[in-house]
């Protein structure tokens, strides 16, 4: 039987960021990284010669990655209790959300796509799957449009972008409140309980709990 001090984990716990600039780094990093990888399959393969292997995996590879790290970019937003770490995480999610619009809009990478998927390669049917998803979210973005067409819809999702940030930004800072019963907070520690102020009168069996909740729990 293998001691246990040599047994390492199958995955390392993600390192949870401390300070605001951090998030943002991380951000710009994982970025260029992706941008790097997608130029690289740009510059390698032309449409004539492109397959699943040399561009459609490679690609997967890279927005694998990017997607595995920058979800807990975007989670402190959500969980953070530190207001200096939230306005940071909603600022890596407009980065990787103009990012993201950047990518779907890539025409060198969409014509490559295209290519492989109309070179009817023989692959398996999640393989085939995942390509037609790829190229459906090229088309979707516009990479079929007029060029006018195309640079109204680029306006209209840059705009989407931004109220999107505004929203989660208001949401966020939103000073709201509710009464809840002891029924409803089941699962909070009994530090956090005795911590919270009792109503009288209507609400004498509720506590008020102050939104968003994260400020709460933590």
């Amino acid at each position: 039987m293998a001691s246990l001090s040599k047994t390492l984990p199958k995955q390392l716990p993600p390192q949870i960021a401390t300070n605001a600039s951090s998030i943002l780094e991380d951000a710009t990093r994982l970025i260029n990284r992706t941008r790097t990888a997608h130029q690289r399959i740009v510059e390698s393969v032309s449409p004539s010669d492109a397959s699943f292997e040399t561009v459609v995996l490679p690609w997967a590879h890279a927005e694998n990655e990017l997607l595995l790290e920058s979800r807990l970019l975007r989670f402190y937003n959500a969980a953070s209790p530190g207001a200096d770490l939230r306005e940071a995480s909603r600022k890596a999610q407009c980065l990787l959300d103009d990012f993201a619009a950047e990518v779907a809009l890539n025409e060198d990478m969409f014509k490559l796509i295209d290519a492989v998927l109309f070179l009817d390669e023989q692959v398996d049917p999640e393989s085939r799957y995942f390509l037609r998803k790829v190229h459906k979210m090229f088309i979707g973005n516009g990479l079929k449009l007029p060029s006018e067409r195309k640079r109204q819809f680029v306006a209209i999702q840059e705009r989407l972008n931004y109220l999107v940030a505004q929203f989660l930004k208001n949401a966020a800072e939103a000073e709201t409140s509710e009464w809840l019963t002891r029924e409803e907070l089941d699962g909070l520690p009994n530090e956090t309980l005795n911590g919270m102020v009792q109503g009288v009168g209507l609400y004498a069996q509720r506590w008020y709990a102050a939104m968003p909740l994260h400020s709460l729990v933590v």
